[in-house]
């Protein structure tokens, strides 16, 4: 048995353990034998346990009484760990379910904790109340969401990484969630760029939050560590994408509309751009509620960046919201009168 074989390599390296004996707890098996483990986590049928630098699943039907009822104790986590709870306007956080695919070793419920924890930093600003859930699978061809939905209306998200890395899970994920609460649709592809410029922005937003999440309520408490990193990851976009000091806005977008029309997924430019919106989320969080609207008067027909950007303004419901498009559309000089 699987699980069985799982118990005895916790024996085999029960007395090296990384773990300071405080973190350390005994864990009884059906059978008798009794080892030393840090608790991970558990649900209804399997408890996980930490040791020697791996997590290890144990079905609760193989541990005594007195260990199942400990891990079911110990798996009641702080409410505020919860999606739900930490999204109190919501009527619900967005159910994210990773599909069973070539992950590279990473399992389906750590993908999750990543997915999750970057959605969390995106939704308790988005202006929607709820989404269809969204499928996650495996892409080789980059990350993307899909146009075609599931047959109850399911968003598709593809993300192109694999193993461990989860800062490209979390980048990836970012951005493809933003296109979702943009109202993202087929059509006029002319301002494609700009929507693309706001998920990378997106992307860099909640990576840089979820490294105080992480250093404060992590996924699991030895996930930690890695809580530098995801903001790492997103500054070294920023440090490679410096603004020309030379130029305004207004200046590098005359020179570069007609580039970002003929390729909207540039991510040079995109971050670029990117590295200029980020402020306007990072002062005012808030300024998110705003992309709902983004595409509400979207069609196949061509329109100005001047006018795009009049028509979100036109389609967002509160006045603070019109003044941030209105700012935009002054900083890259499109502002109509």
């Amino acid at each position: 048995m699987k699980a069985t074989k799982i118990f005895y390599v916790f024996l085999l390296f029960a007395t090296h353990l990384a773990f300071g004996q405080a973190d350390l707890l005994e864990w009884t098996k059906v059978s008798g034998t009794t080892i030393k483990a840090k608790f991970i986590r558990a649900d209804a049928n399997t408890v996980t346990l930490f040791m020697k630098g791996r997590n290890f699943d144990v079905k609760l039907s193989d541990l005594k009484p007195d260990s199942q009822a400990l891990a079911r104790k110990l798996s009641n986590p702080g409410p505020s760990i919860e999606p739900k709870a930490a999204v109190k306007e919501k009527k619900s956080f967005p159910e994210i379910r990773v599909t069973k695919a070539d992950w590279g070793g990473a399992s389906l419920r750590d993908i999750g904790k990543v997915l999750n924890s970057s959605a969390r930093q995106l939704w308790p600003h988005a202006s929607q109340e709820e989404l269809k859930p969204i499928i996650v699978d495996r892409s080789r061809t980059g990350p993307i969401v899909l146009f075609r939905r599931g047959n109850e209306g399911q968003y598709i998200v593809r993300l192109d990484t694999h193993k461990t890395f989860w800062s490209q899970y979390a980048f990836q994920f970012s951005h493809e969630f933003c296109h979702i609460i943009c109202g993202y649709k087929a059509g006029d592809q002319s301002n494609q760029w700009f929507e693309e410029s706001l998920c990378e922005t997106a992307s860099l937003f909640a990576m840089r939050r979820m490294r105080k999440e992480w250093e404060e309520k992590p996924p699991y408490p030895n996930w930690k560590s890695y809580a530098p990193a995801l903001e790492k990851y997103a500054q070294e976009r920023l440090d490679s994408h410096a603004w020309p000091d030379s130029l305004t806005v207004a200046e590098w977008y005359d020179r570069n509309k007609e580039k970002l029309k003929e390729n909207p997924t540039d991510r040079e430019k995109n971050t670029t751009i990117a590295t200029k919106l980020l402020p306007f989320f990072e002062q005012r969080p808030g300024n998110w509620g705003a992309v709902a609207f983004l595409n509400v008067h979207k069609t196949k027909a061509s329109r100005s960046f001047s006018i795009y950007l009049a028509d979100w303004r036109r389609a967002c419901k509160l006045a603070r919201d019109k003044e941030f498009v209105g700012k935009l559309a002054k900083m890259f000089g499109v502002e109509k009168s």
